[in-house]
């Protein structure tokens, strides 16, 4: 996790904003389900195993795999959130050279072969990707962001927002 997504993950627990529990089977299957998903699974499987596989063999079992790794390498999201009764995926970046990509990404919708397709399919109502900056080399400002991101969050659930910016 980088600094841009540990000033976010401490803005979300300073605003009381649940994230979204799963389990790392459940992610697994529902991703095999898609040629993106299957796609994303054969990306992810030579880091997975070279991170959390047997020294000796390089074998691993997806159960053991935490979820929040499973939903950052194979469904592009940082953080799974419950705003509102809302279900937001998060996706943190803190180049801003990446936002078109990675709105584009998350927004594909392309027949069974999108990303939104498999965040739909795990309970997603929407998703953001926000840019996450952290001036100079000081200490991230989080009170004063909480109703920022609270305002960034309600233009999401409307649909008028895909890509939001925060400066912590």
């Amino acid at each position: 996790m980088n600094s841009s997504e540990l000033a976010f993950k401490h803005l979300l627990k300073s605003a009381k904003i649940p994230s979204l529990n799963f389990n790392s089977k459940t992610l697994i299957q529902t991703a095999k389900q898609f040629k993106i998903g299957r796609q994303r699974i054969a990306t992810a499987t030579p880091y997975i195993a070279a991170e959390f596989g047997d020294r000796a063999t390089g074998q691993f079992n997806w159960d053991n795999i935490p979820a929040p790794i499973i939903l950052d390498l194979i469904f592009a999201t940082d953080f799974a959130i419950n705003f509102r009764g809302w279900h937001i995926a998060i996706d943190v970046t803190s180049n801003p050279n990446t936002l078109d990509d990675k709105q584009a990404k998350l927004n594909n919708v392309e027949a069974n072969s999108g990303l939104k397709h498999l965040l739909d399919a795990i309970g997603i109502d929407h998703s953001v990707v926000c840019l996450v900056k952290i001036p100079g080399s000081r200490k991230p400002k989080i009170q004063p962001n909480i109703q920022t991101l609270t305002q960034l969050l309600r233009q999401v659930i409307k649909g008028s927002l895909q890509v939001g910016e925060l400066a912590l």
